[in-house]
């Protein structure tokens, strides 16, 4: 026996959706309201104005804020982008110079996150001095 499709009126009292009973409206309905609301993105144009944001929103929530980078090598363009799910912040940039700022970032970051969110960042530099460690005398390899 063939399939056939039967065709049956959408009852106007039960789903604004035709095909879709009230059961599963209802768990879209809470799905949907259970998602996260999506964060404000903003592109920052000023580099000390996105470094001065980013710190003040990871002291700020320091639990869920997350710092991504992203390079594009077809583009050439290097993104930067740090939220806390409700706010997020963008800095984009094709200068290969930024590269230094972004080690900068990288150690503040690396600072607040091991030294906790109040910490002072203010003698962190880019390029940090290493400590230098004497060499070890001996001959032949460690076994």
């Amino acid at each position: 026996m063939p399939w056939t499709h039967s065709k049956k009126t959408p009852n106007p009292n039960t789903s604004l959706i035709p095909g879709i009973d009230d059961g599963t409206l209802g768990c879209l309905q809470f799905f949907f309201a259970s998602l996260p609301l999506l964060a404000n993105m903003v592109y920052v144009t000023s580099w000390d104005d996105f470094v001065e944001k980013s710190v003040q929103l990871f002291r700020a929530d320091p639990e869920s804020t997350r710092y991504t980078m992203k390079y594009r090598h077809c583009d050439g363009k290097l993104v930067l982008k740090v939220t806390d799910n409700r706010e997020c912040l963008k800095f984009k940039t094709d200068q290969a110079q930024d590269a230094k700022k972004m080690e900068k970032l990288n150690n503040i970051f690396f600072t607040l996150m091991s030294r906790g969110p109040e910490a002072d960042i203010t003698e962190v530099t880019g390029k940090e001095q290493m400590e230098v460690q004497p060499a070890k005398k001996g001959r032949g390899r460690k076994q």
